[in-house]
This record gives structure tokens, C-alpha cells and sequence, in this order.
């Protein structure tokens, strides 16, 4: 199978905390794995905040075969986010939603945001945050995009099958989009 370009790879909107920040702060790595796969858990001081991710999470997420685009609360606070994308060790300028909502009982904020950066383009996409709510379920069901929203324990932030369930879905829009 061969790399797709740019414009025929599937979209991958990303939040921070919840997913690449856990919000636990003493489990020990040999216990971490035990819960998320992970053994490399970290911490890092940005925008004021204490940051617990594992870097081999943020490595296999860069390495998908998709475009990623921040989805997350940050973007508010963009020197803050530039100063935790700097401790990630991301070099690469990833896109931003420009704008998010505040979150509601039923809806995290960012479903609109996500619809507008999809308007006129139908590629599949994964969406990963923790506070995915029932009308963001609803939007992505009602306009029928081909998605998979993934929502980890924001305890523990994105475990390895999570990963496993997202690069499988990137493979299978590679697959279809190869037929095309």
C-alpha cells in the first residue's frame, strides 16, 4: 500500500488533556502499563500546568498516516499550547481549530469547529477526545461522515487498544482511498 498524499489522508482532531495528558500523577510506570500499555509516562510544565503523557503515545500518533489537526481547549491559550507542543517535542506545525465552544452536559465544544473545518470534504476522519458528548455523537451520525470518535478515560488518557482501534481505521481509509 502506498503513503497517500496530503489531500486524500484522513483527518485526525486531537485534544490534550484526557487523551495525551492523563489527568493521574503518581502511578507508577510498572502500574501505568498495566492500565494503558504504556511504560514511559513523564511530566512536563506548560501554561502553568503539570503535563503527565507518555512519549511513545505522541510518537505513534504522529506516525499515523493521517492529518492531524489540535482539537483541544488550548488552542485559547496559543502560547501556552506552543509552549506544550515544544515539551512534546512535536517539530511539526500541526493545524489548529480556530475556534471551540465551552463546554456543555451534552456536547464538548468542538463539533462545530470540526464540521466547519470539514465543509466540502468527505474524507473519513478520527476524532479523540475525552469529552465527546451525545450531541457531538449526533452531528457526526446526522451528516453521515465515515468517523471514529474515540473517547479515553481522562484518567488515564489514550490507551494502547485505543491506538490499535484508531490505526486500524487509518489503514482501512488508506485501503479505500487507494481504490478510489
Amino acid at each position: 500500500m502506498r503513503p497517500l498524499s496530503a489531500d486524500q489522508r484522513p483527518w485526525l482532531f486531537l485534544d490534550i488533556d484526557g487523551v495525551i495528558n492523563s489527568t493521574w500523577r503518581s502511578v507508577r510506570n510498572d502500574r501505568a502499563y498495566q492500565l494503558t500499555g504504556f511504560a514511559d509516562y513523564q511530566t512536563c510544565q506548560a501554561g502553568g500546568f503539570t503535563i503527565a503523557y507518555s512519549p511513545s503515545v505522541v510518537e505513534r500518533i504522529l506516525s499515523l498516516d493521517a492529518n492531524v489537526v489540535w482539537a483541544t481547549t488550548w488552542i485559547t491559550v496559543p502560547e501556552a499550547l506552543e509552549e506544550l507542543i515544544a515539551e512534546l517535542g512535536i517539530t511539526d506545525d500541526l493545524p489548529r481549530l480556530t475556534k471551540v465552544k465551552p463546554r456543555s452536559a451534552t456536547a464538548c465544544g468542538k463539533a462545530e469547529g470540526i464540521k466547519r473545518w470539514l465543509a466540502d470534504d468527505d474524507r473519513p476522519f478520527v476524532w479523540i477526545d475525552d469529552d465527546i458528548g451525545s450531541e457531538d455523537h449526533e452531528l457526526c451520525i446526522d451528516h453521515g461522515y465515515d468517523c471514529l470518535l474515540v473517547v479515553p478515560d481522562r484518567d488515564l488518557g489514550i490507551t494502547a487498544g485505543e491506538l490499535e482501534q484508531i490505526e486500524q481505521f487509518v489503514k482501512l481509509s488508506m485501503i479505500q482511498a487507494d481504490n478510489c
